[in-house]
């Protein structure tokens, strides 16, 4: 069990074993999920931002695909327990055999850091 203040997670969907429609279908209903959790579970009266959101490519063998969800200090323990039973009953709803709920606790940031006043003044990184 992934508890708030983890920092983010990365939930990953898909076995392959879905017809392009209800693939489709499944990764909407996911996407909707996450997206519900991200309005409602604020931190300091702000909305939280989906962090990534990956596929895997069309012609690939496999389907595929990761949502990086942050789960800051000061979220609702019980919102993110209502994420993860919303994504559990969905992979049941959809034949899914489960859904991977990756938990990163820390980010370490690699090399200089740019402040963000740089980046939105041209400075990039």
């Amino acid at each position: 069990m992934t508890a708030a203040g983890s920092g983010v997670v990365y939930v990953a969907a898909g076995n392959d074993g879905l017809t392009q429609r209800l693939w489709s279908k499944y990764v909407n209903r996911v996407r909707f999920h996450i997206d519900t959790f991200l309005s409602y579970a604020r931190v300091d009266s702000r909305p939280l931002e989906l962090l990534g959101f990956w596929l895997t490519p069309a012609d690939a063998e496999w389907q595929s695909a990761c949502w990086c969800v942050p789960i800051p200090d000061g979220i609702d323990p019980d919102r993110v327990v209502a994420l993860r039973e919303a994504l559990t009953a969905c992979a049941e709803r959809f034949g899914q055999l489960s859904v991977s709920w990756a938990a990163c606790p820390a980010t370490e940031v690699l090399g200089q850091t740019v402040p963000a006043a740089a980046v939105g003044a041209g400075g990039g990184v």
